[in-house]
């Protein structure tokens, strides 16, 4: 039986076709979801950079860890407002047990959240959105299907989704 799923995602306008497999692979079982977007951290070239160009004050922006905590609080907030407003009929928010945004290495850091939350299974698209067309499996997705000790459903993400055009994920607009 499934009791919690990690869903794995990188936020980005193809997330929305695997909702649709996550929610379903989800309601059978009454599994609670946890969906995880992982953050890339500072590598020290961006951070040799910034403290070479940039102002104190950016520095102290850009490099301070609670400006990142807060950034990460910031897209967790957002990521929720969007799947609240369910604009793809999915009722994944029902069965939504946290939204995770961590920073670290992503394939790494998926294999430790799952253990973390005893994940049954995880779920994630096949590649991100930079280049579907010619990927058909993305290194993240590659390096966790290697680490895993759990089963890994990967979920073909195209641009032909019937659920793109809803812009679940798209970004929004602050005025």
């Amino acid at each position: 039986m499934i009791q919690s799923i990690l869903f794995a995602s990188d936020l980005g306008v193809l997330s929305a076709y695997s909702l649709a497999y996550v929610e379903q692979l989800a309601k059978p079982f009454n599994s609670k979801i946890t969906l995880l977007h992982v953050v890339p951290p500072v590598d020290a070239l961006a951070a040799a950079v910034v403290q070479s160009r940039c102002s104190d004050q950016a520095k102290v922006e850009v490099l301070q860890a609670s400006h990142i905590v807060g950034l990460l609080d910031n897209i967790r907030e957002q990521t929720f407002e969007r799947l609240a407003a369910d604009d793809f009929g999915l009722e994944f928010t029902q069965l939504l047990d946290d939204i995770v945004i961590v920073a670290g290495p992503p394939a790494k850091t998926i294999i430790e959240q799952a253990a973390e939350r005893e994940a049954d299974v995880i779920v994630m698209g096949n590649c991100s959105d930079a280049d579907p067309a010619t990927t058909a499996l993305g290194s993240v997705t590659n390096k966790v299907l290697q680490l895993a000790r759990i089963p890994v459903f990967v979920v073909p993400l195209h641009f032909t989704s019937p659920w793109l055009s809803s812009g679940a994920f798209a970004p929004v607009d602050n005025p």
